[in-house]
C-alpha cells in the first residue's frame, strides 16, 4: 500500500531518521544519482550532488529500506558559496515493498558482460565441443567450427557486416546476393591466403552467443561450388553447433531471479541480491545481456547499458538503457514488453 506524507512535522521526522544513515540518490533527468548529505535545516535539508536537473527545482531523492521505497519531494531554495544545496520539503510519498513485488510483471536473469563471455571460451569445454561438431565431409572439401576470442579476418568480415559468407562460385559473383557479405570485400579479403588456388566456394556462418555476440563461426568450402541446397543443410548444422555452445555451461551468468520494478519503452530497472558475481560484472557505463521473462514465462533476449547502481538495504537497484544500442533490438524489446505487460 503507498502513503502520502504532507503534515510538515512527520515529514521531519522522517528526514531526521532516515538521511544520516542511509544511501541518497536523487532523480535528474531519468537517472538516479548518488547525493550527499550535508546537514538538516529547519525547512528542509542540506546537501550536495554532482548536478541538478536545470529545467524545474523540484527536487526528488530516495531512499529504501527493509519495507519501502520512500520519495522526498523538496523544492530548491539556494546554493551557498561551498556548493551545497539548500532543500526544502514538500512531502514523501512511500511505497511498500511487498506490493510492488506483488505487481511484478518481468523478471530479469542469467546476465552476463561481453568480457565475461569473452573469458568463457578459454574453457576445454569449448575444445570438446568444437571435436564433437557434426563431421559433414561427404559434402565439402573443408570444414571447420572456429570459436575464440581472438577475431580472424572472417570474424572481422562478418561483424562489420553482420552477415554470413556465402560464395557459390568465384567465377560467378553475380549469385552472391545482398544478404550476404558482399563478394568484392570477400575476394580482397582471400587474394593472397591462397584459399581461393584450391577452393573456389564457400559458407561461413557465425556463430553468435544469444545472436549478439560474435564468438565464432563455422566455416566450409568446396573445391568446384555450392548451391543453396548445401547452404541450408550447412545453416543446420551450425544451428546444432549453436545450440551446443549455449547449452555447455561455459558461460558464467547471474542465475539469480531478479524482479523488474520498473520499466519504460527505453530503460528497464530491476533489483539483484549483492552477490560476488554482481560486484565482479556490473559497473556503471558496463553492457550487460539477459534474459527478460514474462510472468507468463515467455522469454527475450536484451542487450542494454548499465545506467545506475543504486544500493539498498538488501539489494543493488540497477538502472539499464537501451540507448546506443541497435534500433531492431530496441523495437523487440519495445515489442516484448507491450505485448506482455499487464495494465
Amino acid at each position: 500500500m503507498n502513503k502520502e506524507v504532507t503534515d510538515k512535522p512527520t515529514i521531519k521526522k522522517l528526514i531526521e531518521a532516515l538521511f544520516k544513515n542511509n544511501p541518497i540518490f536523487m532523480e535528474v533527468s531519468g537517472e538516479s544519482i548518488p547525493v550527499k548529505f550535508i546537514d538538516f535545516k529547519v525547512d528542509g535539508v542540506l546537501i550536495r550532488a554532482s548536478k541538478t536537473d536545470t529545467e524545474t527545482l523540484e527536487r526528488i531523492l530516495t531512499i529504501t529500506n527493509k519495507e519501502n521505497i520512500l520519495y522526498f519531494y523538496f523544492t530548491e531554495i539556494d546554493t551557498d558559496d561551498f556548493g551545497n544545496i539548500h532543500l526544502k520539503n514538500n512531502r514523501v510519498l512511500i511505497k511498500d515493498l511487498a506490493g510492488v513485488n506483488n505487481d511484478i510483471q518481468f523478471e530479469v536473469t542469467n546476465i552476463i558482460t561481453p568480457l565475461e563471455i569473452f573469458k568463457s571460451l578459454n574453457d576445454e569445454k569449448v575444445s570438446q565441443l568444437i571435436k564433437r561438431a557434426p563431421k559433414i565431409s561427404f559434402m565439402f572439401n573443408f570444414f571447420e567450427v572456429y570459436i575464440s576470442e581472438r577475431p580472424t579476418s572472417r570474424m572481422r568480415l562478418i561483424a562489420h557486416h553482420d552477415k554470413p559468407i556465402f560464395i557459390p562460385n568465384i567465377l560467378t559473383p553475380e549469385l552472391v546476393k545482398p544478404e550476404y557479405v558482399p563478394f568484392s570485400e570477400y575476394i580482397s579479403m582471400t587474394k593472397n591466403s591462397g584459399v581461393l588456388d584450391k577452393y573456389k566456394a564457400e559458407i561461413c556462418i557465425p556463430i553468435k552467443y544469444k545472436n549478439f555476440i560474435l564468438i565464432g563461426y563455422a566455416h566450409a568450402m568446396h573445391s568446384t561450388r555450392l548451391d543453396y541446397n548445401s547452404y541450408n543443410t550447412f545453416k543446420l548444422v551450425a544451428s546444432s553447433v549453436i545450440r551446443d555452445v549455449h547449452t555447455s555451461g561455459i558461460f558464467e551468468e547471474t542465475k539469480e531471479v531478479c524482479p523488474v520494478v520498473e520499466f519504460t519503452k527505453n530503460s528497464i530497472r530491476f533489483l539483484h541480491p549483492p552477490t560476488r558475481q554482481a560486484n565482479k560484472i556490473f559497473s556503471v557505463g558496463s553492457q550487460i545481456i539477459f534474459d527478460l521473462i514474462a510472468r507468463g514465462g515467455n522469454r527475450k533476449f536484451v542487450r542494454a547499458m548499465v545506467k545506475a547502481i543504486k544500493p539498498t538495504s538488501n539489494n543493488y537497484s540497477l538502472t539499464c538503457d537501451l540507448t546506443g544500442i541497435p534500433g531492431h533490438e530496441v523495437e523487440a524489446y519495445q515489442e516484448f514488453v507491450s505485448n506482455h505487460a499487464t495494465v
